[in-house]
């Protein structure tokens, strides 16, 4: 089966991701010692 489209939801349009994203950018910070308070 080959892959004949791909959505992407760049505006949370169709899923609300803005969430997940905010503990992504938590998450990768503290990985180099920041603490995700001005971003």
């Amino acid at each position: 089966m080959s892959m004949q489209a791909v959505i992407f939801d760049m505006d949370g349009v169709i899923i609300d991701s803005e969430a997940l994203w905010r503990q992504a950018q938590i998450d990768a910070l503290a990985q180099w010692g920041g603490n995700g308070e001005r971003c």
